[in-house]
């Protein structure tokens, strides 16, 4: 057995699945959600939200937002297409449904 990788660890090739999924992480005050995307217990990038009106509230603290990926380096991972599209759907109706409920922050 090479105790440097134990069979758990998430990085090596399982029979067992290995979810795609995204783990929601809501903000500490004045800052944005973040969507962390993960394949098991192994964070492979992000979903944030950009350019959002912190003046504002409902759909138009979002209207002119955009969501931005960023993928995390040395993560060597394959995504089936649709599973993946399908999670960045969710992840940003997600972002975007949690930043439109949230209030102006008072000066």
């Amino acid at each position: 057995m090479n105790f440097a990788n134990p069979p758990d660890d998430p990085r090596l090739p399982s029979a067992r699945p290995r979810p795609l999924r995204f783990m929601r992480l809501y903000p500490v005050e004045g800052d944005t959600a973040i969507a962390e995307l993960m394949l098991g217990e192994v964070i492979w990038g992000d979903l944030r939200l950009e350019g959002i009106d912190l003046d504002a509230f409902g759909e138009a603290r979002t209207a002119n937002s955009r969501v931005v990926v960023r993928l995390l380096p040395d993560r060597d991972s394959e995504f089936d297409l649709e599973q993946l599209v399908a999670l960045l759907r969710e992840a940003e109706e997600w972002l975007i449904e949690n930043e439109r409920g949230r209030v102006p922050l008072p000066e």
